[in-house]
């Protein structure tokens, strides 16, 4: 009975479980930092209660790398922002509501955007 390969183990090169395969680490971390921005960007619009671009319109525009994985990011942030202002409330971490556009300052700390 065999086939050779270990039940259950994947195979060397097997792709994701969604069937694809991972984005190599130099354009995850692009990935990540576009999504990072594009989230601020959305909580501080939300926190100024002001109108700001969709989520589409901001993962789908020119220059912006891996388009579907950047949206993937950015829906799964904002689908545990409830969560993650829990955590923070809990953990005592204060968020600033003026944080820079790029989310540091010349200190090199993150200052958050409000999640409100």
């Amino acid at each position: 009975a065999g086939g050779g390969a270990t039940p259950g183990a994947p195979a060397p090169s097997a792709p994701s479980a969604m069937g694809r395969r991972p984005l190599p680490r130099g354009l995850a971390r692009v990935v990540w930092r576009q999504a990072a921005d594009i989230v601020a960007r959305l909580l501080r619009a939300d926190g100024a209660r002001r109108g700001g671009a969709s989520v589409k319109s901001l993962t789908l525009r020119d220059g912006i790398a891996a388009k579907k994985a950047t949206h993937a990011v950015v829906c799964e942030c904002l689908k545990h922002v409830p969560l993650l202002r829990e955590v923070l409330d809990d953990a005592r971490v204060p968020l600033t509501e003026d944080a820079e556009e790029d989310g540091d300052d010349d200190d090199g700390v993150f200052r958050s955007p409000r999640l409100t």
